[in-house]
């Protein structure tokens, strides 16, 4: 247990870190990790530190919030939190597992391939990208795939991108948690290591911000949110055959 929680605070500090210098990051590196080294009941607890982590970085971003998008991206996204919260709650372990990992490695790859491609920033696309955010966020605690999909391929620029999917994380993930209970939370010991660990990462992310550059930081929780979403996939289908 020792060695297990030593590896969740690891992962929470650098997640944490990533956030404050990326804007995105803490769920596709925490929620992986969490769900390979705790079980599937890791998404209520990586939504929660989604939340604290977001609101921390929203007290230092609000001013760059696009309440244009905002109005559309969170209540899209509080729609699509209930079917994922529907289906988070019928799936057995196993099959659940392999659900997220799947979720997760389709939502890097949608990311990467953004980048060749190009849509307009209507009310459609932003509400599409809203709902699928929300569904990703209740089931794999990842909902940060979706919007950087959408940033990319609208050209929305990082500053207001990185200001403004804050909001639509924390109403995500209060919804989400709201709607699955906490009976599996850590107890006060551990929630207390957790929230240390996040609180040094947030400063080290804000202590190193000038000198590493968002992208970087966003590749960083790539690797590490692929490596975690294949050998979460990888265990929950042992688990399922098992």
């Amino acid at each position: 247990m020792t060695v297990l929680l030593a590896a969740v605070l690891l992962v929470v500090l650098a997640g944490a870190a990533v956030q404050r210098v990326a804007g995105v990051g803490f769920a596709l590196m925490v929620s992986p990790m969490l769900v390979l080294l705790i079980g599937p009941e890791a998404i209520v607890l990586s939504n929660l530190l989604g939340v604290v982590v977001c609101c921390v970085v929203l007290a230092g971003t609000w001013r760059d919030i696009d309440s244009r998008r905002a109005l559309l991206l969170v209540p899209a996204g509080l729609l699509g939190v209930l079917p994922g919260v529907y289906l988070s709650r019928r799936l057995e372990p196993g099959p659940l597992q392999v659900t997220i990992g799947m979720i997760i490695l389709f939502g890097l790859a949608a990311a990467l391939v953004s980048r060749r491609l190009t849509l307009p920033a209507t009310a459609g696309t932003t509400m599409a990208s809203g709902v699928a955010s929300g569904f990703m966020t209740a089931t794999a605690a990842v909902g940060g795939p979706a919007l950087t999909f959408y940033a990319i391929t609208t050209r929305w620029e990082q500053r207001l991108f990185a200001a403004t999917v804050q909001i639509s994380f924390i109403s995500q993930a209060t919804l989400a948690v709201g709607l699955k209970g906490f009976a599996r939370l850590p107890g006060l010991g551990q929630t207390l290591a957790l929230v240390a660990a996040m609180g040094a990462g947030l400063w080290l992310g804000r202590s190193v911000a000038g000198r590493v550059s968002a992208q970087g930081a966003r590749t960083a929780a790539v690797v590490v949110a692929l490596a975690g979403a294949t050998a979460t996939t990888v265990k929950g289908l042992l688990t399922w055959m098992l």
